[in-house]
């Protein structure tokens, strides 16, 4: 009965070759072979997968392509960059007198890449578009953006065997394995913030041209925010069902174990890898004429009004005033979790962090726009570093006391930042660190752990004169078919009349909420 509703291709596919030459073209299954599983609740599969042997409803939602079609804005990515469809993509083309539709620069996170993603930086940048092109466009960030070429686990992906199946199996098929926070949270920042080692990187002329500002990412509230399409590991009965039977290795096949609270874990993990790939940058950045691209650094610490008084002046600068910095929003974070995690080694962590960080930004004293000699030097203590606390993170269980001893530690550095920091703490470090407490305060809460009970909406009220917490409307029955350049703009005026004291007193009020 399975096979037979079946819309893709003959079984044959499971025997295609694995592990391709780099820049081997790969053929594109197409999200539009996915709908006959993954489409719609109403569909021919839904019933026969969701109450069949293998229940999949329980484990997955079945209607994934639905909620990507209709609602996450990744499928609209390519009509973003086509001047025919965007007044902004026209402006870029003009400026920089190439058309993005046409430019692997821009295809390599507004479409799919018909190569293994190390392979998009060595393409010859020509026959970009079309059918026997290097991409494909007709569906941008498709299913196999994220989880992998499909064609050589297709076959095999619906069959009850494949949950048994090691993750390492299914890597070497070309699937990756999305449930492990740190390879899911390095796929979305290798076009949030930046891949030079896959062609995945937003130079400063780009944004010039008119591209807009990438904001700061904490990845467990944007992967809510696509909206998500997937159960949580606390919604997904499937995953405790699977716990229960012994054959089943949860935690090494999907990462998951009971008692943990995963989204707390997410955090955990996505801060630190976040940090680990903003530094990579600083590293892999080409250098031209030996100098690094302006926007590996802090934007806001050059595009801002020029005020008196201003609270830049009043908190003080780390080095030599005037300077541009590493981005601030992938620091707090870091440093939050990595004291939670080994709170009795942390003094001495510290102080290596400090040295660490205090020579990254001699790279920015030394020159106007960093010195890539000093940088190089800096960035091997610091990837040291984060791997350290990586590699904590993971021998960590976040049960409910260590999930709750997270919460207190970024309670901690927003206090520490908004009120006793000597560094300006702008608009996007802000609100990703209530982003984090708010993922972790929700997980708590649906632990069942009473003192984390207040309402969003009170938690908006209280932040709602700053900025919004949330990134998009996703109640809007049309919510992924307005114009980026227009949901940039309140963004940007947010950003500029940040009112520093007034998010003082807001997190005073929230944290007093949770003595």
């Amino acid at each position: 009965m399975l096979s037979a509703i079946w819309l893709g291709p003959p079984s044959s596919a499971v025997h295609a070759q694995q592990n391709p030459p780099l820049l081997t073209k790969l053929d594109e299954f197409g999200a539009i072979n996915c709908v006959g599983c993954h489409g719609s609740k109403d569909g021919p599969s839904f019933k026969a997968y969701s109450e069949g042997p293998l229940k999949s409803g329980k484990f997955i939602f079945l209607n994934e392509y639905e909620i990507w079609d209709k609602h996450d804005y990744h499928s609209k990515a390519f009509l973003n960059i086509d001047p025919k469809t965007s007044p902004l993509a026209k402006k870029m083309q003009d400026t920089l007198k190439y058309n993005p539709t046409e430019d692997k620069r821009c295809l390599a996170c507004h479409a799919t890449a018909r190569v293994k993603d190390a392979a998009i930086k060595e393409l010859p940048n020509i026959k970009m578009t079309g059918s026997d092109s290097w991409f494909s466009t007709t569906s941008g960030v498709s299913c196999e953006s994220c989880h992998g070429h499909a064609k050589s686990w297709f076959g095999e992906h619906f069959l009850e065997g494949w949950r048994k199946t090691a993750v390492n199996e299914k890597a070497d098929k070309g699937l990756n394995d999305l449930r492990d926070p740190e390879i899911r949270t390095k796929k979305c920042l290798s076009c949030h913030v930046g891949n030079q080692q896959e062609g995945k990187f937003v130079t400063h002329e780009m944004f010039a041209a008119g591209h807009p500002p990438l904001p700061a990412f904490e990845v467990a509230t944007f992967l809510a925010s696509q909206p998500r399409h997937y159960y949580t590991a606390r919604e997904n009965q499937g995953l405790r069902n699977l716990e229960k039977d012994p054959q089943f290795k949860t935690w090494e096949i999907f990462h998951y174990r009971s008692g943990e609270l995963a989204e707390a874990r997410n955090v955990a993990i996505g801060s630190v890898v976040t940090f680990q790939e903003t530094i990579k940058l600083f590293l892999d950045d080409p250098k031209k004429n030996n100098s690094l691209d302006f926007s590996n650094m802090n934007c806001y610490a050059c595009h801002h009004e020029l005020k008196i008084p201003s609270d830049r002046q009043a908190a003080g600068f780390p080095g030599v005033p005037g300077r541009p910095l590493i981005r601030p929003t992938s620091v707090e974070l870091f440093e939050a979790v990595a004291s939670c995690v080994d709170p009795e080694g942390y003094p001495v962590f510290q102080q290596k962090l400090d040295t660490a960080l205090k020579e990254f930004q001699k790279g920015f004293d030394n020159a106007p726009f960093g010195d890539p000699k000093v940088f190089k030097s800096a960035d091997v203590m610091l990837s040291g570093l984060s791997t350290e606390v990586l590699e904590k993170v993971k021998a960590t269980k976040f049960d409910t006391s260590k999930s709750e001893e997270l919460f207190r530690k970024l309670l901690d550095r927003v206090d520490e930042r908004a009120n006793k920091s000597k560094v300006y703490l702008d608009h996007d470090t802000a609100r990703q660190l209530i982003w984090a407490l708010e993922v972790v305060r929700k997980d708590l809460k649906e632990s069942g752990l009473v003192k984390y009970s207040v309402t969003d909406d009170k938690v908006q009220a209280i932040f709602g004169k700053v900025f919004s917490l949330n990134i998009r409307d996703l109640n809007s029955t049309d919510s992924n078919k307005a114009p980026l350049a227009e949901m940039v703009k309140p963004r940007m005026s947010a950003i500029e009349n940040f009112p520093l004291n007034e998010f003082r007193e807001a997190f005073s009020v929230y944290q007093k909420l949770f003595p």
